[in-house]
């Protein structure tokens, strides 16, 4: 009877991971393709360089965790947070006017 109850908490810890791991998919993709709508608008509206800044920040912190958690590539993670470090550093300085 023991057996049962350990095996089915392992069974939700498992199925609670899995829906985590594809909010997290869903998430990125979302904010990729929201990312590269922006990315065509600041050719025509420069105005939107800002939106387009924090998306791409945004989407490259959620590629960081989902490089981390779901694909479990730490050395993949490195680059994802450093670019996005710089994204939302750049999105500052345009909104600060630097």
């Amino acid at each position: 009877m023991a057996n049962n109850k350990k095996k089915k908490n392992k069974n939700d810890k498992l199925m609670k991971e899995f829906y985590v791991n594809q909010i997290g998919l869903l998430a990125q993709a979302i904010f990729v393709l929201f990312t590269f709508v922006f990315g065509i608008a600041t050719i025509f509206q420069s105005e939107l360089k800002v939106v387009f800044e924090l998306l791409l920040g945004i989407s490259l912190a959620i590629m960081a965790y989902n490089n981390l958690r779901v694909y479990k590539r730490t050395l993949f993670t490195i680059p994802y947070v450093l670019g996005a470090i710089l994204a939302f550093w750049s999105a500052l300085e345009i909104l600060l006017g630097m």
